[in-house]
């Protein structure tokens, strides 16, 4: 039932008479395959309506994306901040009972 789509670094066809700058801010290129059969009846509104949010629907993916990856790398460096504290005050409860004992003569 969905269109197929493809990805690309080049532009497609209809986007290459355009300028080069307006072209290098995209990391690549998606194209759809909207057939009659997706333009029938109550199925144009829905493909519009799905055309035209694919972008934020996308953009929201990628920030779930980012914050997923960023929670869990703070869960590790929070995890790897614990096991240093707690290797510090080891050794400085080593040192303080070392320093505490009575010199040796």
């Amino acid at each position: 039932k969905a269109p197929q789509y493809s990805w690309s670094p080049v532009p497609p066809f209809q986007l290459r008479g355009e300028p080069v700058q307006d072209l290098t801010t995209n990391s690549g290129f998606v194209s759809f395959d909207i057939t009659s059969r997706h333009v029938e009846g109550k199925r144009l509104d829905t493909t519009v309506w799905n055309l035209l949010n694919f972008y934020a629907y996308v953009e929201y993916r990628i920030k779930c994306s980012r914050g997923y990856i960023q929670r869990r790398m703070r869960k590790g460096m929070d995890s790897l901040v614990k096991l240093l504290n707690n290797t510090s005050l080891e050794e400085v409860s080593q040192k303080s009972i070392f320093s505490s004992s009575l010199p040796l003569i």
